[in-house]
């Protein structure tokens, strides 16, 4: 369906921060061995930025009141992945130094898990583990939660994105040019599977009930695995399910798609590339707008009761939503309530009962909390 607000395509890329000028702070660029060395491509938040803008204040860790943010870390390079988990909230980074980092949720000094060269993206946690996806250096680690020595669970991982850990398995999407999905038994000697291959650029991805759930950015598609996740013999054709189409739009050959992905009861959700939040029944069924996103979305997250999500671009924001299709009296779809505006460039976020954490990428990198 289109949008008013994307018949203009270069004020639509200049809200996006698209703008050819040079980057004055160029840490905040994604690494080239980063994930999102791919991913800019499709949405291209982590681009260069207008000299003009106005700078943020210097990213510190703290906060001054409860009604605003506040800062729990301040990564030097672009954060990655971000995930609630226990006590802690974890997440990546994109470059050299501590890309494995956590911080308690109810606030505390960060700590760093891993520190390497390579950046990282994807991240999983579980009650022992933290997973993390390393696509310039084609490998998927692990860490002890309580600190060690970091493990490389395969190195025959070229792009991975997204991780999953569900049970006793891991699951990616890997983005290189033939774009696949796998999986991985985490028991000693075994080999990762393809599940899915010749895919454009799998991304988001999600794991319930033995099956997997992914997006694909370029060609806007939402897809799940035909059964349960036995993966099939090399010889075998591999398919897949397609949830829904169209859910990507491509201006000035710059493509925006459903860049993260989340199952709440009997519904898939997407932030798609028409600046709505829109779901599809699991088991099959039509695609339904939820909600106008007011801008374009990017992270998605809920607490059970609410949707969550982001919008791309300096000026980007915090939003609220319904869970089910909220309608003007019209009969168009009702826009997202903000909770927090002016975020320069806010990308991946999660909820508690309690809070709404994200990452920023924009000129001052941070990882934010604020109390719901």
């Amino acid at each position: 369906m289109a949008r008013a607000r994307l018949i203009s395509a270069s004020a639509f890329a200049a809200a996006l921060g698209l703008a050819a000028c040079k980057q004055t702070e160029p840490h905040v660029t994604a690494p080239v061995d980063a994930a999102p060395s791919a991913d800019a491509a499709v949405t291209d938040g982590s681009a260069e930025r207008p000299e003009a803008a106005k700078q943020p204040p210097p990213c510190r860790v703290g906060g001054t009141r409860a009604d605003l943010p506040t800062t729990i870390g301040c990564p030097p390079a672009v954060p990655g992945r971000l995930v609630v988990a226990g006590d802690y909230v974890y997440w990546t980074m994109q470059g050299a130094g501590g890309i494995v980092v956590r911080a308690p949720r109810v606030g505390g000094p960060g700590e760093e898990l891993v520190r390497d060269n390579a950046g990282a993206f994807g991240l999983a946690v579980d009650d022992q583990f933290v997973y993390y996806g390393q696509p310039g250096a084609a490998r998927i680690m692990r860490v002890p939660l309580a600190g060690g020595a970091p493990f490389a669970v395969t190195r025959n991982a070229p792009e991975p994105i997204f991780l999953v850990k569900d049970g006793a398995s891991l699951y990616w999407t890997d983005a290189e040019v033939d774009g696949k999905v796998m999986k991985l038994d985490l028991t000693d000697g075994a080999q990762p599977v393809t599940l899915i291959d010749g895919q454009t650029k799998p991304r988001a991805l999600a794991v319930r009930d033995g099956y997997v759930y992914w997006t694909d950015v370029m060609d806007g598609t939402l897809l799940r695995t035909l059964d349960h996740l036995t993966g099939p013999a090399d010889a075998a054709v591999r398919t897949a399910t397609r949830l829904a189409s169209g859910l990507s739009v491509t201006i000035n050959g710059t493509t925006f798609g459903p860049t993260d992905l989340m199952l709440v009861g009997d519904y898939a959700y997407v932030p798609d590339g028409h600046g709505l939040i829109q779901r599809v029944p699991i088991a099959g069924g039509d695609l339904e707008p939820v909600v106008d996103a007011q801008g374009t979305p990017y992270g998605i997250a809920t607490d059970g009761v609410s949707l969550y999500w982001t919008t791309l671009g300096i000026g980007g924001a915090l939003f609220k939503g319904p869970l089910e299709k909220a309608l003007l009296p019209d009969g168009g779809i009702a826009p997202g309530t903000q909770v927090y505006g002016n975020q320069q460039d806010p990308r991946f976020v999660a909820v508690t009962a309690d809070n709404i954490y994200w990452t920023v990428w924009g000129m001052r990198p941070a990882v934010n909390r604020l109390a719901k």
